[in-house]
């Protein structure tokens, strides 16, 4: 039997950096499709470790520093396959808050300050809550994924994180790709996301 995603939905308050997440649990389910994962995406997470991560962590870093977006967003893809590491969610908020992409840089910031594995004392903190609180506010919405654990996360072909998420995913509002994969096992679905609504 293949295994499946489940999509839950609720109200809640307008979302800001500061007020986030307030509503009345509500509605549905649904069902994503599952197919086989793409083979190159396989065939980076193989042979990797924390060294390798760390190293391309520091790349992607050096990119955003550079400016050179897409040679940071491909940096830090391939260190988060390597070891998924609430660090590198940090370098990758920073990535989308240069890139002036509001709604993804708040999104993956305050999950990686709500990331229990940090500690508190990680440098990384400060940074991040500095950046999250001179973002602005934007429409949006939140979307709880439900999948096995460990699974990557990709939202709009980006990786966004792994399984279990901290907290729901915070998307602009609009029509996203959502997808899930773990080795051979891949789930994924399109989705609309409502300002100030749970999905």
């Amino acid at each position: 039997m293949s295994p499946k995603v489940r999509v839950l939905a609720r109200f809640s308050l307008p979302l800001s950096p500061s007020c986030l997440l307030a509503g009345l649990l509500a509605v549905t389910g649904a069902t994503l499709l599952v197919g086989p994962r793409p083979a190159q995406a396989q065939a980076g997470a193989k042979n990797r470790s924390p060294a390798a991560a760390e190293k391309l962590m520091a790349q992607g870093a050096a990119a955003i520093t550079a400016k050179d977006f897409a040679a940071a967003q491909s940096a830090l893809t391939e260190a988060y396959r390597a070891y998924q590491s609430p660090k590198i969610l940090y370098h990758l908020g920073a990535l989308r808050a240069a890139e002036q992409k509001s709604v993804e840089a708040q999104d993956l910031l305050r999950r990686f300050l709500a990331d229990s594995t940090v500690e508190p004392g990680e440098p990384l903190r400060q940074e991040a809550q500095k950046l999250l609180g001179g973002l602005p506010a934007a429409e949006a919405g939140e979307v709880q994924i439900a999948a096995p654990r460990g699974a990557e996360v990709l939202v709009d072909g980006r990786i966004v994180g792994a399984l279990p998420l901290p907290l729901p995913l915070l998307l602009a509002s609009g029509p996203h790709q959502i997808a899930v994969q773990q080795g051979r096992w891949r789930a994924e679905s399109q989705a609309k996301v409502k300002t100030a609504r749970f999905l």
